[in-house]
């Protein structure tokens, strides 16, 4: 299993975050207030952006010369 660490997060645990992260969200925005369109769209586009920036990182970290699963975390 590859470990790689950038600052404070490990990578290896990115694709278990951006699994939860939506979720997470969604369970957020049955909160706010329906009337409140400009919150509602606020928020759901900054966990997008949040989301495609953790993607990115996935995609820089990916080694090509690795045969076997990369970005493993057993549960």
């Amino acid at each position: 299993m590859l470990m790689l660490d950038f600052f404070f997060f490990n990578v290896t645990n990115l694709l278990v975050f951006m699994i939860v992260l939506p979720i997470i969200s969604t369970f957020f925005l049955l909160f706010v207030p329906a009337s409140n369109h400009s919150l509602l769209k606020s928020i759901a586009l900054n966990v997008s952006c949040f989301l495609y920036v953790i993607s990115l990182f996935l995609w820089v970290f990916f080694n090509k010369s690795i045969g076997s699963f990369q970005f493993v975390s057993k549960l």
